[in-house]
């Protein structure tokens, strides 16, 4: 633990790819972690860019002091096109100031420390881990578009409210069946009407923006669906395969739900009782208690409808 902890000294940089080929980038060591999950929880798969590439960039790109990369040409004439490709500065590990306020979090959280320790996981991977799901959930919305068309093509029936309140429910079969086949292949309907000018070119692109602006129609995660998407990329995901290391007696509570809830805590989402060295003490599995609370009060949230075009 001790040499662990002098790893912990300083930030980790990845100040090395200026000089690396993307393969390079991929199969570097600190971010097998990263790695693994990409793969295994499918992230990335219509992307001309690994996502592994991408974080690595973006978090170097963060990390990395203004002054040095406008004064180094060779990050810039390397870089440039994927930098311009994928920066999302704004948000996620775009703020070096939160990268650094969560890593403060990490190398001092001892509790964090023994829990990971019990899987004899290498710490500098796990914090490259922990910053990706970071950066992966705060890029990440909704997608309310194809959200409402799957709940009007799927329902039983349809409640529709007027200007003046009054509300309107299709709910007879034939009428159901007309509306949800229409809903279902709008963009169908759309391509034959203006491929054969059966409508005009003014309301062809009408109807092409329309169906854009719909398919774009997205939201930011709220704290409960940030929660749902990071207990299935790290709790089901990453952690489903992996066996306690250690042996003996530990002071400290552990366990996946445990390590679950403690790196919650450092990415700054969850407050102090989720960081407790008694993890059933006071606030008996806190993690535990949230993450049923939402799973039952959002039943309406499939991962399908999340939506994350800086990695995907």
């Amino acid at each position: 633990m001790e040499q662990e902890n002098n790893k912990l000294n300083s930030i980790p940089m990845l100040s090395e790819i200026k000089n690396m080929t993307f393969d390079e980038i991929c199969n570097l060591p600190q971010l097998e972690y990263v790695k693994e999950i990409v793969n295994s929880f499918g992230i990335g798969q219509k992307s001309s860019i690994h996502p592994t590439i991408i974080f690595a960039l973006r978090y170097n790109y963060a990390i990395t002091k203004e002054e040095i990369r406008l004064s180094e040409s060779s990050y810039i004439s390397l870089h440039k096109t994927t930098v311009e490709a994928t920066k999302s500065y704004i948000k996620g590990i775009g703020n070096s100031l939160k990268i650094r306020e969560i890593w403060e979090k990490y190398r001092s959280n001892t509790f964090l420390a023994q829990t990971i320790g019990t899987y004899d996981f290498d710490t500098i991977q796990f914090w490259f881990l922990l910053i990706f799901i970071y950066d992966y959930i705060e890029n990440t919305q909704i997608d309310i578009g194809q959200s409402i068309l799957y709940s009007i093509i799927n329902s039983n029936k349809i409640t529709i409210e007027m200007e003046n309140k009054e509300k309107k429910v299709i709910d007879t079969p034939s009428a159901l069946q007309h509306f949800k086949f229409i809903f279902k292949n709008l963009d169908i309907l759309y391509t034959q009407a203006a491929t054969n000018n059966l409508i005009s070119p003014e309301t062809s692109n009408r109807l092409k923006n329309a169906l854009n602006e719909f398919g774009l129609c997205r939201q930011k995660l709220t704290g409960s669906t940030k929660l749902l998407l990071f207990d299935n990329i790290f709790y089901k995901c990453f952690l489903s395969q992996k066996k306690y290391k250690a042996t003996g007696y530990n002071p400290i509570a552990t366990g996946k739900e445990v390590l679950a809830s403690r790196v919650w805590y450092t990415l700054g989402y969850g407050d102090i009782k989720f960081n407790e060295e008694d993890h059933f003490g006071k606030h008996s599995r806190p993690y535990d208690s949230l993450i049923r609370k939402h799973y039952r009060t959002r039943e309406g949230i499939n991962l399908w409808k999340f939506r994350n075009l800086l990695y995907n």
